[in-house]
């Protein structure tokens, strides 16, 4: 009896030892962990593109285009349809992009647009300012759906 006395003491105090040093260790990890998540605010996550005015812009998908100079922003938010003819094909009909945008002028006045490839409307008119869609990259491909964040809209903003 006094020998599974010893076993059971022994076991005790290993278990003692290991929560120790366990405890800790795992305090250490959470507040490493903790520290090395990024904190955003919301306008830090906003991706950005600066452009000029009758400049043609290449606004990559979910990035907003800033003109500084006219306080004017705008969001390319998606691309809903994309019929146009795939790379290395033959086709009886170009096809159209239907591309999705958000428009701001002095922060607060928004207003969607929806701008086409080939059909009608390919460009609208915002607080002034004309906005063309121009292109659309990258032309689809057989039998592949295009990934939303593969696309660049091709803009030209002119007043």
């Amino acid at each position: 009896m006094a020998h599974k006395a010893v076993i059971i003491h022994s076991w005790n105090d290993t278990i003692m030892r290991t929560s120790s040093f366990v405890a800790p260790l795992l305090l250490i990890l959470s507040t490493i962990w903790i520290s090395c998540t990024p904190v955003v605010s919301p306008t830090e996550s906003r991706l950005t593109q600066t452009g000029k005015l009758g400049a043609m812009s290449r606004l990559s998908y979910s990035y907003t285009l800033i003109i500084n100079e006219e306080q004017l922003e705008i969001r390319f938010d998606s691309v809903s349809e994309d019929s146009r003819c795939p790379e290395n094909a033959d086709c009886i009909w170009a096809g159209n992009a239907r591309v999705h945008c958000t428009l701001t002028k002095n922060s607060v006045q928004k207003q969607h647009i929806v701008l086409n490839t080939l059909t009608a409307p390919q460009s609208a008119v915002y607080q002034g300012y004309t906005i063309l869609l121009q292109e659309l990259t990258p032309l689809p491909k057989a039998g592949e759906i295009t990934p939303q964040s593969d696309y660049k809209a091709g803009l030209i903003i002119t007043k």
